[in-house]
């Protein structure tokens, strides 16, 4: 791509490839409130947590912080972490 920019030529892409999506960053306040709730109770479900963090950060009106992440980045991000903590809890049983 940027070799074709550099001789003037404009890039294409594929017919039929999609674009990939660029990856948005998950804010470190809300991994550590999802870590919070987590360590309060490990088997906490997605359909339970992802509630209780739109509960916590919903404005007076309703509506959600512009870098609130969406319920698929959550959840994602829920998995990760449940995972990453079970691990931990393993080694230090070791």
């Amino acid at each position: 791509m940027a070799a074709a920019a550099a001789r003037g030529e404009e890039y294409v892409p594929a017919a039929g490839k999609k674009a990939r999506k660029k990856t948005i960053a998950f804010s470190n306040r809300y991994q550590t409130d999802m870590e919070s709730i987590l360590t309060n109770n490990t088997d906490i479900r997605w359909q339970e947590t992802i509630p209780l963090m739109k509960e916590r950060y919903a404005k007076e009106d309703g509506s959600m912080p512009g870098d609130f992440p969406e319920d698929a980045h959550l959840k994602s991000k829920l998995t990760n972490c449940k995972t990453k903590l079970k691990q931990k809890n393993l080694k230090s049983m070791l």
